[in-house]
């Protein structure tokens, strides 16, 4: 499991990319979906869905349980590389960081992480995404 943080931009719309808000991210390869912190909902509301009932899951941590509440889906600016296709993220309450990129966005963006030089990369600049 490799484990990075960095700041990454996140917005509801691609043509206001300035106004993104800055958030600190772990990009982590042993999660498998990507989370955001209940208390970063604040400017995403207009695209914010709220489950009915929440969602429990099982942490890494032995016996610790995360409340999904909800889900945003967001256009990301990672490494200087926007991304043109919103991106889910489970609306999870207590994180101990305001973004986890799991496997699901790092897979389909083609990000590669370097442990080694504590660097991560996209295979492409901006990645394809589409449908297989």
């Amino acid at each position: 499991m490799t484990r990075i943080f960095r700041e990454i931009c996140l917005c509801t719309d691609k043509k206001k990319r300035k106004s993104c808000k800055k958030l600190k991210a772990l990009f982590d390869s042993g999660a498998t979906y990507s989370h955001i912190d209940s208390r970063q909902v604040e400017g995403f509301e207009d695209v914010y869905r709220e489950y009915s009932e929440p969602e429990h899951i099982t942490l890494a941590t032995k016996d610790k349980t995360a409340e999904i509440i909800g889900d945003l889906s967001l256009y990301a600016e990672i490494e200087d590389c926007f991304v043109e296709n919103v991106q889910l993220f489970r609306v999870t309450k207590g994180l101990k960081t305001d973004v986890i990129i799991g496997a699901d966005i790092m897979e389909s963006l083609g990000i590669v992480l370097d442990p080694k030089d504590d660097k991560l990369f996209f295979k492409k600049c901006p990645p394809d995404v589409g449908l297989i």
